[in-house]
């Protein structure tokens, strides 16, 4: 695998930020996966932060920067969460450009970044880009077990200017790696990642949709998501289940106040059918699902606001019924 090339005399043009912790089984094949776009002969810089990992995450990233020691930058701090190792990762950058790779991720193998889109001439303030997802929870993650990961449609090539145009529809990925980002215009909006939150990716890009100039999806497959087993995706843990329910509904509270936030009521409609599709997986105390179904009529979000979708109706009226006698 060639190593990363030098940026002598050039501006950056992309920053890859990766937010690792406790990723020791991971982290290598990342980086490994990074090698191919930092040798296309492009301006790109990678910089790591290490979220306090307790196991040998750090000693790997090391080892690795050893090894391929141009255009790696190691960033090192306690554990705060991945909303604040990836505004870390931003501060310490100076790409026209960043992205966001989770240390338990990594780019497809035949990925080939969107330069096209990419330039000072494109202007585009949000570039998308498409991913794959790996179940590994039940298998050994081979190449089979790989997946589109799309929710919703991206018609690749299409400019929306401004933005928020895009989000008349269930249009926006709620995932942050989704989205490469200038990264001037962050500066200038002051659009970061909110710290201590769980869904830190639904207020995220939630925000960077609203204030955007621009976006225009690329169309470009690169990014390979893995599904793991220790992931809190998928955590059973009561008390990070019931923060994290709180938490959306402080994200949907919170965004009724954003400047064109009317752009994003279909958005905050299906956030909330997110929150009432985990509230009956999960089975929580009636105390709690009291908690969050009173939250919700406070924000005029249940019953669910109409709209002419089957499958959405239907989930409405099983809701209603669901919970019925919580008052």
């Amino acid at each position: 695998m060639p190593k990363s090339k030098t940026y002598e005399n050039k501006d950056c043009e992309l920053s890859i930020i990766i937010a690792a912790y406790n990723v020791e089984a991971y982290i290598g094949d990342c980086l490994e996966s990074l090698l191919p776009i930092m040798a296309e002969g492009k301006a790109v810089e990678t910089i790591v932060v290490n979220d306090g990992s307790t196991d040998a995450t750090r000693k790997k990233i090391e080892g690795f920067i050893a090894a391929h020691p141009e255009g790696i930058t190691l960033v090192s701090q306690d554990n705060q969460g991945p909303g604040a190792a990836r505004n870390a990762g931003i501060r310490a950058s100076r790409g026209r450009y960043v992205c966001f790779v989770d240390g338990d991720d990594q780019l497809l193998p035949d990925a080939r970044m969107p330069w096209e889109y990419m330039t000072e001439d494109a202007a585009n303030d949000i570039v998308g880009i498409e991913i794959m997802q790996r179940d590994l929870r039940h298998h050994h993650g081979s190449s089979q077990n790989m997946r589109p990961y799309r929710r919703y449609v991206t018609p690749a090539g299409v400019r929306h200017a401004p933005a928020r145009q895009f989000l008349s529809g269930r249009n926006v990925m709620p995932t942050a790696v989704t989205y490469i980002v200038r990264r001037q215009f962050l500066i200038d909006s002051g659009i970061m990642f909110r710290e201590g939150i769980y869904h830190e990716d639904e207020d995220f890009t939630l925000r960077l949709f609203l204030s955007a100039g621009s976006f225009t999806a690329s169309g470009h497959n690169i990014y390979l998501y893995n599904l793991r087993p220790e992931s809190i995706t998928t955590t059973t843990d009561r008390s990070k289940q019931e923060k994290k329910l709180r938490d959306l509904i402080l994200i949907i509270r919170q965004s009724l106040n954003l400047p064109n936030i009317e752009y994003a009521r279909y958005k905050l409609h299906y956030l909330a059918v997110d929150i009432l599709r985990l509230l009956i997986r999960q089975q929580h105390t009636r105390a709690f699902q009291q908690e969050i179904i009173t939250a919700l009529r406070s924000l005029g979000l249940f019953p669910l606001p109409w709209h002419w979708e089957t499958k959405y109706i239907l989930f409405s009226l099983l809701t209603q019924l669901r919970f019925f006698f919580v008052r």
